[in-house]
Parts: C-alpha cells; structure tokens; sequence
C-alpha cells in the first residue's frame, strides 16, 4: 500500500509495504504468493526522477545518522503511546534499511522492489544470515533539503508518516520486535527508510549464502518465544509463490534443487501442535 503527504511548504512522498511474508499454519503443498500490498510501482515525476541520476556524477551521499537515532527514538515514544512494547534496534536491519535509501539517492527511483526486482523481503533475506521472522517497510522521501534544516527532518519525516494508515500499520504492528532506519542524503535530496522484522528466531550461526546443489546444510534454531520449538525446514521460491524442498530436518537437510535463488522456511511448532513457518535467510544454489 502507499500513501502520500503533501503540506503547504513541501511535498514529500511516502511508501509503505506491509509484511511481504506472513506466517501460516498447517503444512502446504504449494504456499500463496508473498502479500505484496505494500509493493507500489509509481514512477516518480520526471523532474524527481532525473535529478538523482545526474547529481550521483557530482554529489556524495551522505548518511545522517543523527536523523536516523531520532527517528528510531521517535517512533517507540509512539508505540509507548500505544501501549506497545518498544521496537529494539538490529544492526543488521538498520544496514539494510540504509543501502536501499543510498540505493534509491544513486540509481534514482522511489520504490519498495528496486530495479532489480528484489522486494524488501529478499533485501532481509540476503543481509540478515540468522533471522528467521516477517518483515515490512516505510520509505519517505524529500526534495529541497539543506543542512540547516537537519534538526527538524526527524519531526518531519515522522510526522508525514504517522498521517498515513499505511505506515502506522507498520510502526503499530504488535508483532514486530525490531526495527533499523536508514536516512540518506545526496545533495537536496533525501529518503528515509525504515526496516521492520518479527524476529521469531535465530539460527546459531550464519547460514551461507552459497550453496552447492546437494549439500547437507544443518542448522541448531533458538526461539524465542517460550514453548515453541524449530526442527523443520523448507526451500520456497519466491519468484515462483512455491516450495521445492521439503520439510527436511534442521539436524541435516540435503539441498538437492536446481541452481537459482531460493529462501529457507522454518517451522515453528507450538506446545498445542500448531505450526507457524516463518521465512529465513536466502541462499544460492549452484
């Protein structure tokens, strides 16, 4: 879904993408494609649109990280508010949440799925090699920026998201437990990011990014909600909506699929018997 803000003195726009994988209960045979309501495809205004591919020959891009504390500071006061437990900060997150701003500043494009067609689901996947969980994602974006005006861009930027459904549904979600904030700036231009993530669990070590077919990957999952316990796993191909693999066991799981890129889903059984798969990092088999 998206939304946009427009006040008297400036126009900033404005993207939310709601989780991009939900968990579901019971084993499938052919999972239903990623909710991908918060995949906005608008194409920015040919002014916007041309200017950052031009400034990227002459301008740095600059992270503000001073805007990206205040707006984590800002948006758990709005979750007290609410009575919800404040979001913790994940490093990691907060590394994939800044590349995609500096990454929309340089290529030029305002979008939650970047040129390369990777949603914000994949751009978790492919950073954080031991969550297992849900995610979703704000952008915001603002032209006409100056340094002077740094001390308010935080109370700005938070303001024009909090007046769209769409991306309070994200900063009031109860689920999500985490939370980074990129923040970037390339000449007048900036764009905000935040990353959300129901971490449900950790595997004990990095998951690899490559793969050779038909190699025995083994996994030790910690949980993180008292009672529910991880063994099982799949291979999902999200370009596809479909499973590949398995369940396999997480004691040793032989990846036998062909070469491509796939994301690992892991199952979360509860003390009742009930099943919710999360996805985890993505890896490449070849």
């Amino acid at each position: 879904m998206r939304g946009v803000f427009i006040t008297a003195a400036v126009s900033a726009l404005l993207l939310a993408a709601l989780v991009f994988l939900r968990p579901f209960s019971a084993y499938l045979s052919g999972p239903p494609a990623p909710d991908t309501k918060g995949h906005a495809s608008r194409p920015l205004p040919q002014a916007v649109r041309g200017a950052p591919a031009t400034l990227s020959r002459v301008a740095p891009i600059e992270a503000l990280g001073q805007v990206e504390q205040r707006i984590f500071d800002r948006t758990n006061e709005q979750r007290r508010r609410q009575g919800l437990r404040p979001l913790d900060h994940d490093g990691n997150l907060s590394a994939v949440a800044r590349r995609h701003s500096e990454d929309m500043l340089r290529r030029g494009f305002f979008d939650h799925v970047n040129p390369d067609n990777e949603s914000p689901a994949d751009r978790v996947a492919l950073t954080c090699r031991q969550l297992i969980g849900s995610s979703g994602e704000n952008i915001w974006m603002r032209s006409g920026y100056a340094a002077s005006q740094l001390s308010s861009l935080a109370e700005e930027a938070l303001a024009s998201l909090m007046s769209s459904p769409a991306h309070r549904e994200n900063i009031f979600r109860p689920a999500f437990t985490h939370l980074g904030v990129g923040v970037a700036a390339m000449a007048s231009e900036v764009r905000l990011t935040q990353v959300f993530a129901d971490i449900e669990g950790l595997t004990d070590s990095p998951v690899p990014v490559f793969v050779k077919r038909g190699e025995l990957l083994r996994f030790a999952v910690r949980t993180l909600t008292p009672g529910v316990t991880c063994d099982t796993f799949d291979v999902w191909r999200s370009r596809t909506g479909l499973r590949v693999l398995g369940p396999l066991p997480t004691s040793g799981g032989r990846i036998d699929v062909p070469p491509g890129l796939y994301t690992l889903r892991f199952y979360f059984w509860s003390a009742d018997g009930r099943i919710a798969i999360y996805p985890g990092p993505q890896i490449e088999v070849r």
